[in-house]
């Protein structure tokens, strides 16, 4: 480690606690290393991203695995899906058997439970080859196509064909799921199409004019404005699941119980939620 200069050892710590953050701070200068920090994933993210804009990427990203916006896990999951090469060091004081092998499967290159040393962690970090500082290239982004949905609640006349109803619905385009339900509907319906307008004329021309068809009610899925930082996040992570080969397993469902819940949230409280 002594062989590395100064430029070579930039470290951000992603903690929401600060007197974590200043204990790390101090012990990790002693050992040579040039310090940032940031408090929740968001802004770490933010400041990874304009580091490599200003061309002074970070040598090592050090984050808490429990933050106030984001897992740690799916924080270096979107770090690695964008900048494979960038060393993570997951730290926790909430470990299992199991944390240091989900950091693994992530590609995390250390992982160390709280509490620890600042020489612990030095030593880590001196095990890790950071990136070289000329190629700290961004991994390609495909385009992601973009889409609306909706809902629709279907309710069959009575006497009428339910099953009927239901097998044309769901050999339907544009249908993404159709599900039987009991209670004040019989079908319920996720339909994704290129533009609200086409949502509609699928309701209207294909939907209400089905044979036994009592009642429609239409719900389109308002996609919410969220803050940049959070947006960007979302889609970093979407990107890198859609890469991931684990993401084309399909879904186990445990028990074979099901039901909807639809949730109305006020505009000023969806960042948070």
């Amino acid at each position: 480690m002594e062989n590395m200069n100064l430029e070579e050892k930039k470290v951000l710590i992603v903690d929401d606690e600060a007197g974590i953050r200043r204990n790390l701070h101090f012990g990790l200068t002693q050992h040579g290393f040039s310090i940032d920090d940031a408090e929740d994933g968001l802004s770490a993210l933010a400041r990874i991203e304009s580091s490599y804009h200003k061309g002074e990427p970070y040598s090592y990203v050090i984050t808490d695995m429990v933050l106030p916006d984001i897992n740690g896990l799916k924080l270096l999951e979107v770090i690695k899906s964008k900048y494979p090469t960038l060393p993570v060091i997951i730290i926790t004081g909430y470990g299992t058997e199991v944390t240091a092998d989900e950091v693994t499967a992530r590609h995390g290159d250390g992982y160390l439970s709280k509490p620890f040393l600042a020489d612990e962690l030095a030593d880590v970090l001196g095990k890790v080859v950071p990136p070289k500082m000329d190629a700290p290239q961004a991994v390609a982004e495909p385009a992601l196509k973009t889409s609306v949905s909706a809902y629709a609640m279907i309710k069959v006349k009575e006497g009428g064909d339910v099953l009927g109803v239901f097998n044309k619905l769901y050999f339907m385009d544009n249908v993404l799921y159709c599900d039987a339900v009991r209670n004040s509907y019989d079908i319920v319906l996720l339909l994704n199409a290129a533009t609200p307008a086409e949502l509609e004329n699928i309701i209207q021309t294909k939907i209400k004019t089905l044979a036994d068809i009592d009642e429609v009610v239409y719900c389109p899925v308002a996609k919410p404005k969220l803050e940049a930082g959070i947006q960007d996040f979302i889609n970093d992570y979407e990107k890198q699941k859609s890469l991931s080969p684990q993401g084309n397993k399909p879904k186990r469902v445990p028990y074979p119980l099901s039901a909807y819940v639809l949730i109305e949230v006020e505009k000023s409280r969806f960042n948070e939620i």
